[in-house]
């Protein structure tokens, strides 16, 4: 089956020049702050181990914060055999919302899953949600 998007990317928004000063300052931030510490990939820590320093806050960052307020579901793909797991946040401030925050996760299940980010999305959620 060909693959097929009805999301269309503008790719000129991703050049360099258009990238602000904040998210370069951040981007910096990430890559020191990763260098600074063990690799997932090194053979002496692994995959495994790095996934259980990370959930002690022994990692690069800070431990997960693991919230509850979620609800589980199965979306349909493409493939009749195959269902892709969903995890619906609502902000629990009894307001009506104003639209859907989509977030894709690419941790590749090296460097997290969903779970890792609860608090963060949940707060991308309600300010995107509510404007608040």
């Amino acid at each position: 089956m060909p693959l097929t998007s009805d999301i269309a990317l503008d790719a000129s928004r991703f050049a360099q020049e258009n990238i602000s000063e904040e998210t370069k300052k951040l981007n910096a931030t990430l890559e020191a702050t990763t260098r600074a510490g063990p690799n997932w990939y090194d053979t002496e820590v692994g995959v495994e181990k790095y996934r259980e320093l990370w959930e002690k806050g022994k990692g690069l960052l800070p431990a997960p914060e693991f919230l509850h307020g979620s609800m589980a579901a199965m979306m349909p793909s493409r493939n009749p055999e195959l269902d892709i797991p969903v995890r619906v946040y609502r902000p629990d401030n009894r307001q009506p919302s104003r639209g859907i925050f989509l977030h894709f996760h690419g941790g590749g299940w090296v460097l997290g899953t969903h779970r890792e980010f609860v608090s963060v999305l949940l707060a991308w959620s309600f300010v995107t949600l509510t404007g608040s």
